[in-house]
């Protein structure tokens, strides 16, 4: 017989297994014969299992009289498959005395699967070492061995919270204030005699009594250093109360004659 017509190459998809269905390709074929229409088949034959890669099917065109003639179809077999990734819990991040943090390896707490590599890539971006200062979502990628490399991904959220204390180097100094008529003042505002450090910065200084609060004896004043994220320092420094107003004598004796 003579193949007038061979099949093109054929690409079918493997499955979870990793194995593909050789295709019917008898039905692409066509050949003639000078006794009759020749016989067509396949090998492998059509539903078949093959195996990732390359197969080479043989068409086979077999006349009455048993003679044959052959030729032969690529048949690629294909992972399109992603692998499947499972990503580690999410993470909570002290910042360090700079106010960053380096990024860790999150790598070995992803697990991978695929249906024809053992043992996918795992990779991660950011990658383990980066330095951040923010919140930050890393991204883990399984990639297969296969041609296309086929992945997939999931994410990982890394919070960073700073726990570390702002540090008071100076603290206001003591005052001293005047009594007045009522034998009563008021606490200056101290905040700005504080001088106070913080990794990640300092928001703000407080005082405890307030500003304006209304004393009339010797009081201590605690001055508070808050950071941006509620981290406080306290000092203390004493506001101390003078009269120096003189009394007044409402009423004074009269001229007193002696004899």
């Amino acid at each position: 017989p003579t193949i007038t017509t061979c099949p093109s190459a054929q690409t079918v998809n493997v499955g979870g297994a990793c194995t593909a269905i050789m295709p019917n390709i008898v039905s692409q074929a066509a050949a003639t014969d000078a006794c009759g229409g020749p016989t067509i088949t396949q090998s492998p034959v059509a539903g078949a299992t093959i195996a990732l890669g390359t197969t080479i099917a043989t068409i086979t065109a077999t006349d009455v009289n048993g003679n044959q003639s052959t030729c032969q179809v690529t048949v690629n077999a294909t992972d399109v498959t992603a692998p499947a990734i499972t990503c580690g819990p999410p993470h909570t991040i002290s910042r360090s005395g700079t106010c960053d943090t380096l990024v860790p390896d999150l790598t070995g707490e992803a697990s991978a699967t695929d249906n024809c590599d053992s043992s996918p890539t795992i990779t991660q971006s950011p990658t383990a070492g980066t330095l951040i200062t923010t919140d930050t979502v890393v991204t883990l990628t399984a990639t297969d061995n296969s041609p296309a490399a086929n992945h997939s991904s999931c994410t990982v959220q890394l919070t960073l919270v700073d726990t570390t204390d702002p540090v008071i180097t100076s603290c206001a100094p003591p005052v001293t204030v005047q009594l007045d008529g009522s034998c009563s003042s008021v606490i200056p505002d101290l905040t700005s005699g504080v001088a106070a450090t913080d990794n990640c910065g300092i928001a703000n200084v407080t005082q405890i009594p307030t500003a304006g609060s209304q004393i009339t004896a010797d009081t201590i004043v605690t001055l508070i250093a808050h950071d941006t994220s509620g981290n406080t320092a306290t000092c203390q420094t004493q506001v101390s109360v003078t009269d120096t107003v003189a009394p007044t004598i409402d009423l004074c004796p009269a001229t007193q004659t002696l004899s």
